[in-house]
């Protein structure tokens, strides 16, 4: 799901290969390079059909890299390349919209309108029939039941305010009073943003309370939520499987396979939370900024700033002479403004336009520090900088909440059955672990059999550091076992992680 509500992703993780059964009939017949080339062809063969599953992300694709269009994959998000028939596929916006169901069955109209929050999709309102996926409508069938109960028992806001805790629609909002640094207090003084508190000058050297949010998704639509994640990675799972044992929960998908997957989702996880990130930014960025143009709202439908230009253009058509010019002016700087912030990189720390110090007349585009971060904005970033360097602690990122530990952790299964939860770093420690007692058995092995294990190879230079390299490089397919099958996974890889909005933009064309 693409919201910034999750901390954490899961990492595919150990190298060792599962045996793979293809239809070698008779191969004891056949010379070796029969069999290698049926093994080769009946590989390729299941790969292409398994690209073109809906649920696996990205593109269906032959072992050579070439796409390949298949009757459930012929369409996809233009900001973030999701396929329109996967489960999983969201058209949310990363800001408020409105929601014509709210009085779409009042023939009177008595109903008044209302906004869907953030990332609830109302694409959701519309019938699997029309087009709609699994998780939007979920989604907004969650929204609308809680609207409803708000509408009919409004929330109780001074306990809100009391326990710092409130719900609003699919959301859990938490509010915490952090001690704001003095020094940013006199900072803002300075720049005319302090009040006529009379109060002010005294308290300017004490530390002063500030409020800090987070939303998550609200218990009950969580749960909705992550079972369609469970229920999608299994049907990836069962066409990884040979068609006569796709149902069977004890036959092992191709491992291969499931790599490719990983390696798919992954970059579709970097690219959603990305695309969110950025369209969150650029929307606060230049919100405001004018009464007459609509401030930039990218989406899917509107991928880019230079498609918000063209729905702008028929308003600045229409201007008389006389505002003409100073119209042209504020397009300009806004159309400046969107361009700018969509080259922004993820990991810059709450990006916006401040008066230059240097020269009031012009605003310039600065990280502006944590403390103001939208909320948002900032989980988003969190995950952003959690996936591009794996295994890093989430208390050295700079933020404005005080994340805890469980906010690392993610639910792994176990062939087993059994659930654990960790966070990235105790799962490269666990791989590394395994890695090194690898190793150790091979020598004790190769001690007891000099003569028939004569690799000096030693596991444990795969080891890898937390924070040392990002996720998709973790989740990167193994070139061995591919290259066994005579793929060349240069080939089927993605393009680098892209670093910025317009980069991710250019990715997807």
């Amino acid at each position: 799901m693409k919201t910034s509500s999750h901390i954490g992703v899961k990492l595919f993780l150990g190298w060792a290969l599962f045996g793979f059964h293809f239809p070698l009939a008779h191969a004891d017949l056949m010379d070796a390079e029969q069999a290698e080339e049926l093994a080769r062809k009946s590989f390729a063969e299941k790969f292409l059909e398994f690209t073109g599953d809906k649920n696996v992300m990205g593109k269906a694709m032959s072992v050579d890299g070439k796409v390949q269009q298949t009757g459930t994959k012929n369409r996809f998000n233009n900001d973030d390349g999701v396929s329109y028939k996967s489960d999983l596929t969201y058209h949310d916006l990363a800001f408020t919209s409105p929601d014509d169901e709210g009085n779409s069955q009042d023939p009177n109209k008595k109903t008044p309108p209302r906004d869907l929050q953030p990332f609830v999709a109302g694409h959701g309102k519309i019938s699997e029939g029309g087009g709609s996926s699994l998780l939007e409508r979920t989604m907004y069938q969650e929204f609308d039941k809680f609207k409803k109960q708000e509408d009919q028992k409004p929330p109780d806001r001074k306990q809100e305010e009391q326990t710092g805790l409130k719900y609003r629609g699919v959301y859990k909002i938490t509010t915490k009073e952090v001690f704001e640094d003095p020094k940013s207090k006199s900072a803002n003084a300075k720049n005319g943003n302090a009040t006529n508190n009379s109060q002010s000058q005294d308290q300017s050297n004490k530390k002063e309370k500030d409020k800090v949010e987070r939303l998550e998704l609200r218990e009950g639509t969580k749960e909705a939520v992550e079972k369609i994640g469970t229920d999608s990675a299994e049907t990836i799972i069962q066409a990884a499987r040979e068609k006569e044992n796709r149902d069977d929960p004890n036959a092992l998908p191709n491992e291969l396979l499931i790599y490719d997957a990983a390696a798919k989702a992954t970059t579709t996880l970097w690219n959603s939370a990305l695309a969110n990130l950025s369209q969150r930014r650029i929307f606060k960025g230049l919100n405001g900024d004018s009464s007459f143009f609509d401030p930039p709202k990218l989406s899917e439908e509107q991928p880019d700033c230079a498609s918000w230009e063209r729905s702008q253009q028929e308003k600045l058509a229409k201007v008389n002479p006389q505002e003409r010019q100073d119209r042209q002016k504020e397009f300009d700087l806004m159309k400046k403004g969107c361009e700018q912030m969509s080259k922004m990189p993820f990991n810059a720390v709450n990006p916006g336009y401040e008066v230059d110090p240097n020269n009031p007349k012009v605003e310039v585009l600065k990280e502006r520090g944590a403390e103001k971060e939208d909320a948002f904005a900032r989980d988003t970033r969190v995950q952003l900088e959690l996936m591009s360097q794996a295994g890093k602690s989430i208390s050295e990122i700079k933020t404005n909440w005080q994340y805890e530990e469980k906010d690392e952790k993610v639910k792994l299964k176990n062939f087993d059955g059994s659930e654990v939860e960790q966070t990235m770093a105790e799962q490269l420690e666990s791989y590394n672990k395994q890695l090194q007692e690898a190793a150790a058995a091979y020598k004790e092995v190769q001690g007891e059999a000099p003569e028939l294990f004569k690799s000096q190879e030693d596991a444990t230079q795969y080891q890898i550091e937390p924070g040392s390299r990002s996720l998709m490089e973790v989740n990167k397919r193994p070139e061995q076992g591919f290259a066994d099958f005579g793929v060349d996974t240069s080939k089927l890889a993605e393009p680098p992680a892209a670093q910025s909005y317009d980069q991710l933009i250019n990715n997807v064309k």
